[in-house]
């Protein structure tokens, strides 16, 4: 038993733990969000019940799988005893960046959606959003970008240079990956003719948007 002295509450064998440590449902379930931020305690720093009780559980779990003492526990985790007691007896919930040690103690994977789920609301929000922006930002200058190619001619060869060299495939077959002939490829890189929309629809389709910028960047600096 370790340093700190609290009463729990055995769980009956047989019972199915997946609602109590299916952390993909319950981390990204609206009452396993909290909004609290490390070192700065606001009025729903304690977390909803759900919350509450899912984290001292999982807490329970990991100090019973490493056989570790409280202060062992609290030590890996990086919660101070006073925190910790109120953690695993349901009082509040962890930080984020203990709530990510734990899931790493309990084995769990580290993805981007998870790290995000661990975040207070505003946070993840703000986040989300600037990710949308992004992309949308980022596929508006790529389309401004294919619409100056019908004026300036000289950059379409590079540019679908680029692509090709990106796609890694033959010539014929890359022709046919943006709606062309190898005619009409060709006939493109040698400045005989406009790119047509339907290659240009390929290509936002197609190739990632930071394929796409990073080329375009590249090019804009030849």
């Amino acid at each position: 038993m370790g340093l700190i002295t609290r009463t729990t509450t055995h769980r009956p064998r047989g019972v199915d733990l997946t609602f109590m440590f299916g952390l993909d449902e319950l981390i990204d379930s609206p009452d396993a969000r909290v909004r609290s931020m490390p070192g700065e305690p606001q009025a729903d720093a304690m977390g909803s019940p759900a919350a509450r009780m899912y984290w001292a559980q999982s807490l329970e779990t990991l100090r019973a799988k490493r056989g570790w003492t409280d202060t062992e526990l609290g030590k890996a985790v990086r919660i101070n005893p006073s925190r910790l007691l109120q953690c695993m007896t349901g009082r509040r919930v962890p930080s984020p960046a203990a709530r990510i040690r734990i899931l790493v103690g309990l084995g769990f994977p580290i993805t981007r959606d998870r790290l995000l789920s661990v975040l207070p609301d505003e946070i993840r929000v703000a986040v989300r959003d600037a990710e949308l922006n992004a992309d949308f930002i980022r596929t508006a200058l790529v389309d401004e970008f294919l619409d100056q190619l019908d004026d300036e001619p000289l950059a379409v060869a590079p540019f679908l240079r680029g692509l090709h060299e990106i796609a890694g495939r033959d010539l014929p077959a890359f022709a046919a990956f943006l709606f062309l002939g190898l005619e009409d490829l060709e006939a493109v890189l040698a400045g005989h003719r406009r790119l047509p929309f339907r290659a240009k629809r390929a290509i936002t389709e197609r190739f990632g948007g930071a394929e796409l910028g990073e080329l375009i960047l590249r090019l804009s600096n030849l």
